[in-house]
């Protein structure tokens, strides 16, 4: 019995651990605007979910395509963007969403640059036209391996 109550105890004790956890989870980093917000059924969505290491530009293009297709009035567009998109979001990509500062999102624009500022390093910076314009053959190099490098 002692040992009961002793877990009793314990569980007890560790509720303010829960209410902690229940009232982070209820912060939000949208503001008023568009937490309060109340936004129509945009209908089937076939969106990836992002998890913070797949293609970022990939990603966000699969989105604004898909989007563009949901059924939301243009009042309550901005605010489905931002809906959605976090709906999309999971593991560390949604981590990084939930520790963003309280009230501090207003629009899909501020979303969608703050997930960039964040996962830049995943986009692929390519070949610019500089690049190829300051490439020249070396002197020991050979025609072929220099047209290799494109």
């Amino acid at each position: 019995m002692k040992l009961v109550r002793s877990q009793m105890h314990n569980a007890v004790s560790s509720a303010p651990n829960i209410d902690c956890i229940l009232v982070e989870s209820h912060n939000t980093p949208f503001t008023r605007k568009i937490s309060n917000a109340i936004i129509s059924d945009p209908g089937k969505l076939r969106i990836e979910y992002f998890n913070g290491s797949s293609d970022l530009k990939g990603h966000l293009k699969s989105f604004i395509i898909s989007i563009a297709r949901a059924k939301l009035r243009l009042e309550e567009r901005d605010t489905g963007l931002c809906y959605m998109f976090v709906k999309h979001l999971k593991g560390p990509a949604l981590d990084w969403f939930s520790r963003l500062e309280g009230n501090s999102v207003n629009s899909f624009q501020e979303l969608s640059t703050l997930f960039l500022k964040q996962y830049s390093v995943l986009i692929d910076p390519g070949t610019s036209d500089a690049d190829l314009w300051s490439l020249s053959q070396q002197l020991n190099e050979t025609l072929r391996d220099f047209l290799t490098k494109f």
